[in-house]
Formats: structure tokens, C-alpha cells, sequence
């Protein structure tokens, strides 16, 4: 939250439960990891910071890493067994879950800021101004796929084949398969297509960003 604190909330009494923090600035983003016995917190000066939330309230860190410090980390999720981001920057990261340091980061190829960021077992998605989703391989970060949309992305969410992007004003929300048997025909796949025609454009115009490993990572995100 905005007071630099992550609330537990009590579903059975439906209040605040238990308050960890506070963390170095307003947070935004948080990844469970381990079922629950860590969590991941990014926050918007940059610092990355991994809590035992079984821990009584207050701050039990596991680690803290500044290897983003300077630029606003978005967001954080699980991905493959580590921790990814995306921030202003325009770079999506990936930190070691046990330790927390920096094992590569990735330019999307845009200079937009990123605002959404989700994980599955082998990728990482990111999302933000350009409109454009860029799903990479995760742990490698090689480049896998970019998904046109037809606005501004503010939020991610991926299950199986699925990926939700929650979209900028009026657009609302769309969600995407890979599974040719989820596909929608007729005049909605028709409008949605044509109004990723723009962000299409876009996407011709990327070139594909070298990985950075480690110490060029950090040295990337020090510029």
C-alpha cells in the first residue's frame, strides 16, 4: 500500500489482520512464494525486499536487494522458480528467490514504462504504455512472443493458456488463449483485431533487446 506496509486480510472477518512492514517506500507489488512461506515486495524506489510473513508483524526479512535501485519497480511475480519485475525502465528482471540477486534483465525494445507484470512456471509477461504484452522464456528471458493490444496495459494475469490485460479507461479488460478451442469468432475477434492494428505497427518496429546477465544487468540498471 501507499504507507509503505503489506496488509493480511482476514477473510473470515472481512478487516485488516496482520500489518508487515514498513518497507522503504510505497509498495507496488507483492509475490507469494513457497506456498506462502516468503513474500516478495517491490516498491517504487527500486528496492526489492523478500519477508517471512509467518514471522510476527513487523519486518522479517529474508533478503533485500538494490540491484533495481533508481528506477520504480511496477511490480513483482513468481516466474520459474525466481522473482520477476518490470519498471519504468522499460526492463523486465529476474532475481534468485533464495538469495535474491540479479540473474539477467531484458529490454522489451520500446522506451514506455512498464505497469504490469505476471509469472507462470517457464514465462514472464510484461505489459505497459506501448500497448504491446512481450511474453519471455523464463529462466533465459529469451524472447517468446508480443501480443498487440488495443490500449495501454495497467495489469496482467495468466493461468494455463489464458492472459488477462486488464486495459487503460474505457477499454476495459480482454482475455487471451492459446488454446484454439477458447477462441471467440464473429464481430468481437473482428473489433479486437482491429484495434490492435496500431500496437501490430508497433510491434514491427521492435528490434529484439540481448539479454543482460548479472553484472551487466546491474550495470544496466546503475544508467
Amino acid at each position: 500500500s501507499w504507507d509503505r506496509t503489506v496488509i493480511k486480510w482476514s477473510v473470515e472477518v472481512d478487516a485488516p489482520g496482520v500489518r508487515y512492514g514498513p518497507f522503504t517506500q510505497s509498495i507496488t507489488g507483492l509475490a507469494i512464494l513457497e506456498q506462502g512461506a516468503k513474500c516478495a515486495v517491490a516498491a517504487g524506489d527500486g528496492v526489492l525486499t523478500c519477508f517471512d510473513p509467518r514471522a510476527a508483524p513487523g519486518r522479517a526479512d529474508v533478503w533485500v536487494s538494490n540491484d533495481a535501485r533508481g528506477t520504480t519497480l511496477r511490480g513483482c511475480c513468481a516466474a520459474a522458480g525466481c522473482v520477476g519485475t518490470a519498471s519504468n525502465d522499460a526492463m523486465v528482471r529476474l532475481f534468485a528467490a533464495d538469495t535474491g540477486a540479479l540473474l539477467r534483465g531484458a529490454k522489451v525494445g520500446s522506451d514506455g514504462y512498464l505497469y504490469a507484470v505476471a509469472g507462470s512456471s517457464d514465462a514472464l509477461y510484461v505489459a505497459g504504455d506501448d500497448a504491446v504484452v512481450s511474453k519471455f522464456k523464463a529462466p533465459s528471458l529469451e524472447l517468446a512472443l508480443r501480443v498487440p493490444q488495443p490500449a495501454a496495459v495497467w495489469s496482467l494475469a495468466v493461468w494455463g493458456p489464458r492472459l488477462l490485460c486488464g486495459l487503460d479507461d474505457h477499454h476495459g479488460a480482454i482475455l487471451w488463449s492459446s488454446d484454439p478451442a477458447d477462441a471467440l469468432g464473429g464481430p468481437v475477434s473482428t473489433s479486437i483485431a482491429a484495434s490492435c492494428h496500431a500496437a501490430a505497427s508497433t510491434i514491427a518496429a521492435m528490434a529484439s533487446s540481448p539479454v543482460l546477465e548479472g553484472a551487466a544487468a546491474r550495470a544496466a540498471s546503475a544508467d
